[in-house]
Parts: structure tokens; C-alpha cells; sequence
């Protein structure tokens, strides 16, 4: 009897597992697509080190633009670096928040950068956001399709944004193909012509 209950037990539990992991998205197809993505406006804060960090980062810019009355639902982290070629201390990444309204987002710039994200020719893929667990099986799913993607055609595997839109409930995986796009001057503005010469003065 009691060899019964254990197996029905562990049973449900797998059963619930399952569900879980399938209602994250583990068991979801990935398609990945090439068309123009943006424009938009990022509000936003840089960052160093651990991934996982930009999280509390877009929380923060979320309240603030609560607090202000800025209208958003669409978060972003923009991640830069390889996390298996490059030490976690080292990663760099912006996080924040995607402001539709322009003037909205200008109001920000007294406590974030504000940058405009232009139309580019881009590899995207999307998945369904249903809770945390979502971004972790986003990672293990759509990054692999991406790369295989981008190597079958011969891309570069360029940073890559993940826009978390809780309106639709869905991630939004965008890297630039785009050679002249400056995927890094969100994170590092390019320093004024001449500056370098006048350093060394």
C-alpha cells in the first residue's frame, strides 16, 4: 500500500513537472526569422558582471518611470558578451525599459540614458513569456537556433537583445545583421571626435 502511494506521488509530481516545464516553454518550437526590427526608445541603466543582474537594474527603471508616469510594458536587457568565453565580473549588459512615447522618455533623462534604437535588418526569434522560468528556457532553446541560423548563412552572432513584452506575454530575441549598426554605443558613447588628441596634450 504504502509502495503504491510513493509511486502515485512520484508519479503527480512528474506529471506536474511536465506541465510546468511545458507551459515555460521547454518543449516550445523555435522559428527564427530575418526582418527590419525598431525603431524604439530605450530607457535604461548599463551594467557589469552576472547576467542575472539586469533583472533587479529593470526594476528599478520600471518604478521610477512608474513614479513619473511614463507609460511602459515592455522591458529589455541587451546582452554583449559570451558568458562562456568571458568571466562572469566582465559581462556587460544594459537593462531597462522600451518608452514608445518620445517626449515620455525624454522626461527620463534626468535619471537614465535615453537612446533611440534604429530600424535594422535583424535575426529574431520569439517565445512565450510565462514567469521567470520562461527566460531560463529561452536561453536553453532559442540561442542554440539562433547560432545555427547565423552560422548557416554565414552571419556573425552579434549582441543580443531580449525584450520581455508583458502586454503580449511573449520574448522578442533581436541581434543586428546590420555591420555599421553600433550595438555597443548603448553601453560605451563614442567619445567626440579629436578627444583622443587632446587627452594627450
Amino acid at each position: 500500500m504504502v509502495k503504491k502511494i510513493v509511486l502515485w506521488a512520484a508519479g503527480a509530481l512528474l506529471i506536474i513537472a511536465i506541465l510546468t516545464l511545458a507551459r515555460a516553454g521547454f518543449f516550445t518550437g523555435v522559428r527564427v526569422e530575418e526582418k527590419e526590427v525598431g525603431h524604439f526608445i530605450l530607457v535604461y541603466k548599463k551594467g557589469e558582471g552576472a547576467y542575472k543582474n539586469s533583472a533587479s537594474v529593470m526594476t528599478a527603471v520600471y518604478d521610477k518611470l512608474v513614479m513619473e508616469k511614463i507609460e511602459t510594458d515592455k522591458g529589455f536587457g541587451y546582452y554583449y558578451d559570451d558568458p562562456r568565453k568571458v568571466p562572469a565580473e566582465n559581462l556587460r549588459w544594459i537593462a531597462g525599459y522600451i518608452v514608445d512615447n518620445e517626449k515620455a522618455a525624454a522626461r527620463a533623462k534626468k535619471y537614465f540614458q535615453v537612446k533611440k534604437f534604429p530600424a535594422t535588418r535583424a535575426l529574431t526569434a520569439e517565445f512565450p513569456l510565462k514567469g521567470k522560468l520562461s527566460i531560463l528556457a529561452g536561453i536553453i532553446k532559442v540561442y542554440p537556433a539562433m547560432k545555427r541560423h547565423a552560422v548557416k548563412k554565414g552571419f556573425p552572432m552579434a549582441p543580443v537583445m531580449e525584450i520581455y513584452d508583458g502586454k503580449s506575454k511573449k520574448i522578442t530575441y533581436v541581434t543586428s545583421l546590420d555591420p555599421e549598426f553600433d550595438a555597443i554605443g548603448f553601453y560605451e558613447p563614442k567619445k567626440p571626435a579629436g578627444a583622443k588628441k587632446q587627452a594627450s596634450k
